[in-house]
C-alpha cells in the first residue's frame, strides 16, 4: 500500500468503491485536508482545519449526512482493517491492541470499536478509523529558526494546531546546520522508508525509529553525539527524565507538547520540570506561531 503523497496513501487503504468517490474529489478540497474518518453506518467525514463535510459521490460533498451520503458498512470497514494489517492480524497484533497504524508519507491510522477481553485487548470489530494526513511546509519554522537556534525550544499548541509539522521543518533548518538525532518513536515525522527519510528532515539528522522517546534520547546521547534532539509529544515522566539527563551532557533540545497558552502550560505536573529544561516556548494559534516566550533569564 502505498501513494504518492498523503491523499494517495489514505486512499490505497480504502474499499474500492469508496476509493472510487474520493478519487473524484476536486484537487483543491484534498489538498486542504487534515484528516478522513470512516463512521460504520454512517459516512466518510472529510476534515479541514475549521471545517468538516461528507462524502457523497461524483466528485461532490454535504455538509450533513442525507440519504446520497456515501454510507460506510461494516463490510467496509473489515476491509479497511485488514488492508491496515497487509492482511496479516497475527503480524500486526501490537497496532491492533494500541488501536493506530503508521503508513507510509508520514499517516497515522486511529482505529476505535469493540475491542476483545483479556489483557490489553485487541481491535475485533472496528466502528470508526480516523486517517490524518501528514504535511510538509518547508519554510514554515522561518519565523523562528534562526531567533532560537542554540536554545531548547518547546512548541505548544492545541490538537491539530501545527506543532509536528513546525517541528518537522525546524528540523530540516537545523539539520542542515548541526549534528540532530530525530526520536520519530511513531515514524510520523520523518516517514523512514526503506533507510530513507520521506520527509527532508536535514542532511545533518540521524532519525531513530521504533524507540520510546526517552530510550531513543538516552541512546542518541550516548553514540551519536547530536547538537539538537528533536521529538514530539513529551509528556511522561521519564521524557522529561531522559531530557534532563541528556541537557546535563550539553544537548539542545526541540519538543512539542501540548497546550494552547502559557497559563495551561503551567498546569502541567512537569511544570516545573518544563521551566528548568527549555530556554523558550513557542506558542501557536490556528497553525500560525502567535508568542515566543522565554522560560528563563
Amino acid at each position: 500500500m502505498t501513494g504518492t503523497n498523503s491523499f494517495g496513501t489514505i486512499c490505497a487503504y480504502l474499499p474500492a468503491d469508496i476509493r472510487g468517490a474520493m478519487a473524484k474529489l476536486d484537487r483543491r478540497m484534498t489538498e486542504r485536508l487534515t484528516e478522513v474518518r470512516l463512521y460504520c453506518g454512517r459516512g466518510v467525514a472529510l476534515f479541514e482545519r475549521d471545517s468538516v463535510r461528507y462524502l457523497v459521490g461524483n466528485g461532490m460533498t454535504s455538509e450533513r449526512l442525507s440519504a446520497v451520503t456515501v454510507k460506510v458498512t461494516a463490510e467496509h470497514m473489515k476491509q479497511v482493517v485488514s488492508a491496515l494489517c497487509r492482511y496479516s492480524f497475527h503480524s500486526h497484533e501490537a497496532e491492533l491492541t494500541d488501536g493506530w497504524f503508521v503508513l507510509e508519507n508520514g499517516v497515522r491510522a486511529g482505529v476505535c470499536g469493540i475491542f476483545s477481553h483479556g489483557g490489553k485487548g485487541t481491535v475485533r470489530e472496528a466502528s470508526s478509523v480516523n486517517f490524518r494526513v501528514a504535511r510538509e511546509v518547508k519554510g514554515c519554522a522561518d519565523g523562528i529558526a534562526d531567533r532560537c537556534f542554540g536554545k531548547s525550544i518547546l512548541i505548544c499548541g492545541a490538537v491539530n494546531s501545527g506543532k509536528t509539522t513546525l517541528l518537522r521543518d525546524l528540523c530540516r533548518q537545523y539539520g542542515s546546520r548541526v549534528r540532530c538525532t530525530l526520536v520519530d518513536e511513531r515514524n510520523e515525522i520523518s516517514a523512514v522508508k526503506n533507510g530513507v527519510p520521506t520527509f527532508d528532515v536535514g542532511a545533518l539528522t540521524d532519525v531513530v525509529v521504533g524507540r520510546s522517546r526517552s530510550d531513543g534520547i538516552i541512546g542518541a546521547v550516548r553514540t551519536m553525539s547530536p547538537m539538537y534532539i528533536f521529538c514530539d509529544e513529551t509528556a511522561a515522566e521519564s521524557d522529561f527524565s531522559a531530557i534532563e539527563a541528556a541537557m546535563g551532557c550539553g544537548t539542545k533540545f526541540a519538543a512539542t507538547i501540548h497546550a494552547d497558552s502559557f497559563n495551561d502550560l503551567m498546569k502541567r505536573k512537569a511544570a516545573e520540570r518544563i521551566l528548568r529544561a527549555f530556554d523558550v516556548a513557542v506558542f501557536l494559534s490556528g497553525t500560525t506561531v502567535s508568542e515566543v516566550r522565554k522560560l528563563w533569564s
